[in-house]
């Protein structure tokens, strides 16, 4: 973008990663939104808000966002506990497995992708652990203790979806959830489609929430995607170009980006209910509620996917204990990060 600008021929609006947004800051990419942010701050949660701005001011308007969440069967937990209102503790759901799991017949109160320290985040993040803790990149907080008491919390989960990491896959997840043989599972937007299928096809009705916590921990924070609209810095009408910028985040706007491509558009959840084609989707809100309890971190390596996920299976799979598995993973982020 800043050599296209430079040159003349870059685009007035574009739209980028949200992690990406500060290198725009910087480079001049990025333009200050004026007068449209304090309409602007009134349609979003401030953790939107907060990651576009800097200095106080927006440099970008939120515009679609995606969080895994957790899905629940609302009519099998109603025959199971008579009530079709999810779990709100991870707690809950082991007491409800005591009763329910069967793993000779492979049933399972809850199924997620327990190799993926995106999937294992939200059980570290409600014990205390936040990645990058000061927000610079050579200190991801592998060596923290709160990280010690997630994952040996999140071990602990084994007991109610004992598979081992390579078994946990997609298939297997969403499958047995559009059969209705699973009273929850962790995933996201991307799920919908095949739940409705199934949902309709088996007889069952199912919801969206946010993520449980641990009882004695706090929210549980996810680590969310988030899509911003940017006006150049390069533009020569930057009225115009602030003007369709802020478009994104109106009624309109988000009803014809919801059409267009099926993502969620990134306002408060009660805001949603107004929006054309959303207000009859019951699920989108549970995905914006975790979202504007998410993580949005800036410039995330690969390096720490791929050393965190070593971390998780590690711990999962029982190749070693924590202290163990955290001293290994610091070392390989280290190494990756030529720290």
């Amino acid at each position: 973008m800043a050599l296209a600008g430079e040159a003349g021929n870059g685009a007035d609006v574009y739209m980028t990663a949200y992690d990406r947004l500060s290198d725009a800051i910087a480079d001049g990419t990025a333009a200050p939104l004026g007068e449209y942010q304090s309409v602007l701050a009134d349609r979003m949660s401030d953790t939107f808000i907060g990651v576009v701005s800097k200095d106080g001011a927006m440099y970008g308007v939120p515009t679609t966002t995606e969080s895994i969440a957790l899905m629940y069967n609302e009519t099998l937990l109603a025959e199971l506990t008579g009530s079709s209102e999810p779990a709100t503790t991870w707690e809950e759901i082991v007491d409800l497995a005591e009763e329910y799991n069967d793993p000779a017949a492979n049933q399972w109160t809850i199924r997620f992708l327990a190799g993926e320290v995106y999937y294992a985040y939200p059980v570290l993040s409600s014990l205390g652990w936040h990645a990058y803790p000061e927000g610079e990149v050579t200190d991801p907080g592998l060596d923290a203790d709160t990280l010690a008491d997630g994952l040996e919390y999140f071990a602990g989960l084994r007991e109610i979806w004992d598979v081992p990491s390579a078994d946990a896959t997609w298939e297997t997840i969403e499958e047995a959830f559009a059969q209705g043989e699973t009273p929850y599972v962790i995933t996201g937007p991307w799920s919908f489609e095949t739940f409705d299928a199934g949902a309709e096809e088996n007889g069952f009705s199912y919801g969206v929430t946010t993520l449980p916590q641990v009882a004695e921990g706090g929210p549980a924070a996810s680590l969310a995607g988030m899509n911003v609209t940017v006006v150049s810095g390069y533009t020569e009408y930057p009225a115009a170009a602030r003007v369709f910028a802020s478009f994104m985040a109106s009624d309109a706007g988000a009803a014809a980006l919801y059409e267009a491509t099926g993502q969620i558009p990134a306002l408060k959840a009660d805001l949603l209910g107004q929006i054309e084609g959303i207000s009859e989707d019951p699920h989108v809100s549970g995905i914006v509620a975790q979202s504007e309890q998410a993580d949005l971190i800036p410039q995330v390596p690969q390096y720490f996917w791929e050393t965190s996920n070593t971390l998780i299976v590690d711990v999962w799979d029982g190749l070693a204990e924590v202290p163990a598995a955290q001293e290994q993973a610091v070392t390989s982020y280290a190494e990756l990060a030529g720290l």
